[in-house]
Protein backbone atom coordinates (compact mmCIF):
# COMPACT_ATOMS: atom_id res chain seq x y z
CA UNK A 1 0.00 0.00 0.00
CA UNK A 2 1.68 3.19 -0.85
CA UNK A 3 0.70 6.40 0.66
CA UNK A 4 0.28 10.11 -0.83
CA UNK A 5 2.78 12.58 -0.26
CA UNK A 6 0.37 16.06 -0.20
CA UNK A 7 2.31 18.97 -1.25
CA UNK A 8 2.33 22.17 1.57
CA UNK A 9 -0.41 23.58 -1.57
CA UNK A 10 -2.74 20.39 -0.80
CA UNK A 11 -2.64 20.74 2.88
CA UNK A 12 -3.37 24.34 2.79
CA UNK A 13 -6.52 24.01 0.49
CA UNK A 14 -7.37 21.48 2.59
CA UNK A 15 -7.59 23.68 5.69
CA UNK A 16 -9.18 26.49 4.06
CA UNK A 17 -6.25 28.84 4.18
CA UNK A 18 -4.75 31.67 1.56
CA UNK A 19 -1.05 31.66 0.80
CA UNK A 20 -1.35 34.99 2.93
CA UNK A 21 -3.33 34.03 5.39
CA UNK A 22 -1.08 30.73 5.99
CA UNK A 23 2.53 33.04 6.09
CA UNK A 24 0.24 35.60 8.59
CA UNK A 25 -0.20 32.95 10.72
CA UNK A 26 3.06 31.02 10.53
CA UNK A 27 4.88 34.61 11.37
CA UNK A 28 6.90 34.03 8.19
CA UNK A 29 6.63 36.40 5.08
CA UNK A 30 4.32 36.50 2.29
CA UNK A 31 6.92 36.33 -0.30
CA UNK A 32 9.18 33.40 1.46
CA UNK A 33 5.84 31.85 1.85
CA UNK A 34 5.00 31.16 -1.82
CA UNK A 35 8.48 30.08 -2.90
CA UNK A 36 8.48 27.45 -0.08
CA UNK A 37 5.28 26.27 -2.05
CA UNK A 38 6.49 26.06 -5.02
CA UNK A 39 9.29 24.48 -4.13
CA UNK A 40 11.93 27.42 -5.30
CA UNK A 41 13.09 28.12 -2.06
CA UNK A 42 14.33 25.10 0.34
CA UNK A 43 12.73 25.72 3.98
CA UNK A 44 14.73 26.14 7.03
CA UNK A 45 13.16 23.80 9.56
CA UNK A 46 11.60 26.66 12.39
CA UNK A 47 9.58 27.87 9.46
CA UNK A 48 8.17 24.17 8.18
CA UNK A 49 7.43 23.70 12.14
CA UNK A 50 5.60 27.00 11.84
CA UNK A 51 3.69 26.03 9.11
CA UNK A 52 2.81 22.66 10.55
CA UNK A 53 1.92 23.89 13.52
CA UNK A 54 -0.88 26.18 11.94
CA UNK A 55 -1.94 23.38 9.31
CA UNK A 56 -2.18 20.78 12.55
CA UNK A 57 -0.13 18.59 10.83
CA UNK A 58 3.41 16.77 11.36
CA UNK A 59 6.34 17.38 9.67
CA UNK A 60 6.61 13.95 8.73
CA UNK A 61 3.39 14.16 7.02
CA UNK A 62 4.99 16.78 4.28
CA UNK A 63 7.82 14.33 3.78
CA UNK A 64 6.15 11.33 3.86
CA UNK A 65 2.86 11.05 3.97
CA UNK A 66 0.09 9.71 6.48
Amino acid sequence: MMCEVLSLRDHRKIKGFSKRRLAILSKIPYSSYVRIEKKVENARIERLRAICLVLDISLDEIFFGD
